[in-house]
């Protein structure tokens, strides 16, 4: 049966595994800084969705350009959405502020894991 990891934090932990070697059909996170993916771009196996924080002091849409060009050059499948001006942890910790950009991440996410699995749980 296929697995989609959700994640509410990283892509990548600090080992920087990400969707790798794992047996998943997809993976998705919210942030996480690329450096911990570091020249390992071409490991994710599976599809990735990353749901971003358009100002996260954290993670620069620079860093993201640059995954996002590793990830095209690697040939990997992955789908970016950014929310323009949405702080670092928008989907929890400031969700009232943010309702529309988690609203609509939600949407994403769920499509995403659709995709992915075959089926849609509702």
């Amino acid at each position: 049966m296929p697995r989609t990891a959700l994640r509410r934090g990283a892509l990548a932990d600090r080992r920087g595994t990400g969707a790798a070697g794992l047996g998943l059909s997809g993976a998705a996170g919210f942030y996480g800084p690329p450096r911990f993916l570091g020249d390992r771009t071409a490991q994710p196996s599976a599809p990735l969705l990353m749901l971003l924080a358009g100002d996260d002091v954290a993670t620069t849409s620079q860093g993201y350009s640059k995954l996002f060009a590793a990830f095209d050059r690697a040939g990997k499948e992955y789908e970016a959405h950014t929310y323009e001006g949405a702080p670092h942890s928008f989907f929890d910790a400031s969700y009232g502020q943010w309702r529309k950009a988690c609203t609509d991440a939600w949407h994403r996410l769920l499509a995403f894991t659709a995709r992915q699995d075959g089926e849609v749980d509702r």
